[in-house]
């Protein structure tokens, strides 16, 4: 059913009742379809309580860009109540995953010490994570995270970055 959503051309409405037939089976891809359906109002008036739902669900099930939706919802407060440390939580989820977005937004977390402990450390790992994965915010913000950090620590940072970075893109893959 999930498939036969695909060839529907934009007749959002018919992909919908296809994707929510394959969604309610357990189908990961279709429930974050349906979340994005929710988000932009394709075939469906938009409900971002809806979509986060249907994300939470794709997302419980590992699925990384689901993750990282959830973690944008807390973040932004879109559709559940601000909450930086279930934010941070779905970041890392995803950013483990290679999430590049994710791995930014992780940064800018400890950066600010949003739902997690403040850590100049911390936003200098993963902001050259997303640097180097192409994500140009990301490479401006590591220069600044770099010079808050003493030699030793910015040392210590990269020992870190090579290891996650090792962990994520070739244990990962």
């Amino acid at each position: 059913m999930y498939y036969d959503a695909l060839g529907v051309k934009h007749d959002y409405k018919e992909a919908f009742k296809w994707y929510l037939k394959a969604a309610e089976q357990g189908d990961v891809g279709a429930q974050y379809n349906i979340g994005m359906m929710y988000t932009m109002a394709l075939g469906v008036k938009q409900d971002h309580k809806e979509a986060f739902k249907w994300y939470l669900k794709a997302a419980e099930q590992g699925y990384g860009e689901a993750q990282y939706y959830i973690g944008a919802m807390y973040d932004n407060a879109i559709g559940v109540k601000q909450d930086y440390k279930e934010a941070f939580k779905w970041y890392l989820k995803a950013a483990e995953q290679g999430h590049v977005s994710a791995q930014y937004h992780l940064a800018i977390l400890y950066d600010k010490g949003e739902g997690v402990m403040q850590s100049k450390k911390k936003s200098y790992i993963w902001n050259t994570i997303a640097a180097v994965n192409g994500h140009e915010n990301a490479s401006k913000n590591r220069v600044i995270d770099a010079k808050n950090l003493s030699p030793q620590g910015l040392e210590e940072a990269q020992e870190e970055v090579a290891k996650l970075y090792e962990q994520i893109y070739i244990l990962w893959n």
